[in-house]
């Protein structure tokens, strides 16, 4: 998903935008994004967000649970 160019704040930036257009509004996106989610391993959103990998996890998230797609 992420190109070698991106920096991890372009990344992070990307993802949150992301999360806000999935969740409506941004007091849910922070709530999700602060979250354990199971779809990554229990994690918060916010903790994988400490690597390209761990953002590119989100946003792969982001994107099935979008279409629907159960883990």
């Amino acid at each position: 998903m992420a190109t070698p160019d991106e920096s991890l704040a372009e990344l992070r930036e990307k993802a949150s935008r992301e999360a806000l257009m999935f969740h409506g509004n941004q007091d849910e996106a922070e709530r999700w994004l602060k979250s354990p989610v199971l779809g990554l391993g229990y994690k918060t959103p916010a903790e994988c967000f400490e690597t390209r990998e761990g953002i590119d996890r989100v946003r792969t998230l982001i994107a099935r649970l979008e279409h629907g797609i159960i883990i």
